[in-house]
């Protein structure tokens, strides 16, 4: 810092003693931040140089081979290089970012990176370095301040410097550059390597700079304020709203030493070497009580008395920074006192510098009590904020963020700033933090990637100004998370066969993507497409089929983040038959008591699962027969009497086990045709038992002559003959086996007619 303030305050003599105004505030444009400035090493002029290269260079379309040492001398208004003479020598470094140059003027050695022009200027070799401004400023701000000093108070050195560097530009423009690398500018000393915080500093704050009211500000500053800063106006001419005075609590720096004294010979001869007064002219005194402050405590004027050479007494009035500069002390915060014993004057102060704007001593107090860069800015820049030159990425975009792999992901970046000539974009795109691939740079805003791995996605886009040299001038990122496949493991379907009007239920278990799923159905039979949902979240479907036949349902699945249209498709089948009805009751004809008498039932339809039939008989409401479910749809059984008959037939489909028909059907069972009241009967009876017989036995076919109720021989030969016919004794005589024998007969040849 000691070596800092020294630069500084003889920057500040210089600057008085030359008359020059602080240059006006260019309006500015965004390509100067990212044009290449050129300085004019001032410092390093001489009439031979000796240059090394350290990287490859190119002179007149030939290159110059890093390792490589040459010798520059001046020759009337030429530059001697290699043996021939020029009216300047160009060198471009093949490789900016890593290419040096060696300078040796005199016993000075610095290192440079950029383009060099050697020119002849004011008979010498001057050498012009052709650099952006922030390889610049890591030569600049290690002059200024320490790289000690802490490193907040570094960035806010590195963005007053950038904003001096802008509001500065051409003011060579006459002799070839914008700058030269002393005091009169800033002083520039090339490229350190071990300025690790400076170089930090400068890439940590790369871009920003100080504004006021959206213009660049004049970023004024000194060694020390002494614990005030100044109002421009007060030092030079122009007021500037953001320079202004305020205690500055960070800052109370006395002089060192704290008084310097002159004697009135002294100041004689001090001020005919300021030019205050003129060689000819005798220093009288210097009028303390003359002295006027500015609120910050700061001379504002002193009367200087002299005597010319008529003899007159004169005097001349110091404003501004001339109450400083013209006695050669750190500030113009300064008491002042005589002993006129000595005839002495005595100043005493704080402070090293105009006090406007950034005061180091202070930027370093504040640094070191935790204030950022950006807060330090603002309280000496008045008003002002720190805003950056450099294009911004305003957003990322991806059409997703949820995303099905093998899917493509559309990235869209957009961005703002710099110097609006355009922006190139490149692309690096992580799955779980592993690099897949990377673009080229491209003026591509727009980057389309299909991933091929699950897993969390990261999506780097890194932009920069067409006018940068960075590697990139801002990046973003996004992140994307990409699921597997969607697949339907199974469906689950209540039932795959059933009956017209009942409901099918389809649950679709699906896995895969991000969990949330669309579902569409499609029911088809015979080909034909019955019915169709469109995307819907419910994983149930239900389904009344009204016609019976084979169904296909199709299942169509989608995660709700793909862009397919159909991502899994699986389907089931099932079967509708119509419900079974009885149509058809047949009963033995006719029917007869004690005779076994058979029910049966006909149904349509039903399942291909068979059914199950159940009977109840009914005599005058009275059950009298029941029978389990069973597989047969008939039943048998003998009526002990004769009458109305009722039955009841369920049937049950094996498909539902359910009964799904009942119907009730009516029947008579007659009286046994031959009924006698009496046996046996034989031969010589007489009457209506006889009469029975006879008439059953010319029914069935036998001759037993005129039905008189006689049991004769005819009656007789009858029974015989029918007896034998069924394998019974003929004993002529009806018994009772005999009689169910007729019976037995007699309703057969009924049932055939």
């Amino acid at each position: 810092m000691k070596r800092a303030l020294l630069v500084f305050m003889s920057f500040i003599l210089i600057f008085t003693s030359l008359n020059i105004i602080p240059y006006k505030t260019k309006a500015y444009t965004n390509p100067s931040y990212f044009n290449k400035i050129r300085i004019g090493l001032k410092s390093m002029a001489n009439t031979s140089l000796n240059i090394t290269l350290n990287g490859d260079y190119l002179f007149n379309n030939e290159v110059l081979t890093s390792g490589s040492t040459y010798s520059l001398t001046l020759n009337g208004t030429k530059v001697i290089f290699r043996g021939q003479a020029y009216d300047e020598i160009n060198l471009f470094p093949l490789n900016y970012d890593s290419a040096l140059l060696t300078i040796q003027s005199g016993t000075t050695i610095n290192k440079y990176q950029g383009d060099f022009k050697f020119k002849i200027i004011e008979n010498k070799i001057f050498p012009i370095n052709s650099l952006y401004i922030e390889d610049y400023l890591k030569g600049v701000v290690g002059f200024e301040m320490s790289d000690y000093f802490p490193i907040e108070a570094l960035k806010a050195q590195a963005v007053a410097a950038r904003n001096y560097t802008l509001t500065n530009l051409n003011l060579y423009k006459n002799l070839g550059f914008d700058l030269n690398d002393t005091i009169e500018c800033q002083v520039y000393g090339g490229y350190n390597d071990k300025l690790k915080n400076v170089i930090r500093a400068v890439d940590e704050t790369r871009g920003q700079v100080q504004l006021y009211n959206e213009t660049l500000v004049q970023a004024f500053y000194s060694a020390s304020n002494g614990g005030y800063t100044e109002a421009t106006e007060n030092v030079w001419s122009t007021a500037l709203p953001y320079c202004v005075i305020k205690q500055d609590t960070f800052d109370n720096e006395a002089w060192k030493p704290e008084t310097i004294t002159y004697t009135s010979s002294q100041l004689n001869t001090l001020l005919k070497q300021r030019a205050v007064i003129s060689q000819t002219d005798t220093f009288i005194k210097l009028d303390i009580n003359s002295i006027t402050r500015y609120p910050s405590g700061r001379v504002a004027s002193i009367d200087v008395i002299y005597k010319d050479i008529s003899g007159a007494i004169k005097k001349i009035t110091l404003t501004k920074s001339r109450t400083r500069t013209a006695f050669s002390v750190p500030s113009s915060l300064y008491t002042l006192t005589y002993n006129s014993t000595t005839d002495s004057y005595s100043f005493t102060g704080k402070g090293n510098g105009h006090g406007v704007g950034l005061s180091q001593i202070g930027a370093k107090n504040r640094a070191s009590a935790g204030q950022t860069f950006k807060d330090i800015l603002a309280f000496y820049y008045h008003g002002s904020y720190t805003t950056s030159l450099l294009p911004k990425i305003t957003e990322i975009i991806t059409d997703r963020s949820k995303v099905i792999i093998n899917q493509p992901i559309n990235v869209t970046v957009r961005s703002s700033g710099g110097s609006n000539t355009g922006y190139l974009y490149k692309y690096e795109i992580y799955n779980e933090n592993n690099l897949i691939y990377s673009t080229d740079y491209s003026d591509n805003n727009t980057h389309i990637f299909t991933p091929n791995y699950v897993g969390e996605y990261t999506i780097k886009a890194y932009m920069k100004d067409k006018l940068s040299n960075s590697n990139y001038d801002d990046v973003k990122e996004a992140k994307v998370m990409v699921y597997p496949n969607v697949l339907i493991d199974s469906i689950s379907i209540n039932k795959t066969k059933l009956f017209t009007q009942d409901e099918v239920i389809i649950t679709p278990e699906t896995t895969g993507g991000t969990g949330n799923y669309l579902y569409s159905y499609k029911i088809i039979k015979d080909q034909n497409v019955i019915t169709e949902t469109q995307y819907s979240t419910d994983n149930k479907f239900k389904f009344t089929p009204n016609e019976k036949g084979e169904y296909r349902i199709l299942v169509n699945v989608k995660d709700t983040e793909s862009i397919n249209e159909v991502d899994n498709s699986k389907e089931v089948t099932f079967v509708v038959f119509n419900r079974p009805y009885i149509n058809k009751f047949d009963v033995t004809s006719p029917a007869f008591e004690k005779r076994n008498v058979d029910l049966k039932v006909t149904t349509n339809e039903g399942s291909d699962l068979g059914l199950k039939y159940k009977f109840e008989i009914f005599k005058e409401n009275a059950l009298i027969i029941q029978s389990d479910f069973m597989n047969n749809n008939s039943i048998s059984f003998i009526p002990q009497q004769f009458g109305e008959y009722k039955a009841k037939v369920y049937i049950l489909d094996n498909l539902t086990e359910n009964i799904e028909d009942v119907k009730e059907f009516s029947f008579t069972v007659n009286e046994e045709p031959v009924k006698v009241s009496k046996l046996p009967i034989y031969w010589g009876m007489r009457g209506n038992d006889v009469v029975q017989i006879q008439s059953a036995l010319t029914f069935l076919g036998y001759n037993v002559g005129t039905i008189d109720g006689i049991f004769g021989s005819k009656t007789y030969n009858g029974v015989v003959s029918f007896q034998k016919s069924v394998g019974l004794n003929a004993t002529g005589t009806v018994d009772a086996a005999t009689l169910k024998a007729l019976n037995d007969a007699y309703i057969e040849k009924l049932s055939n007619k």
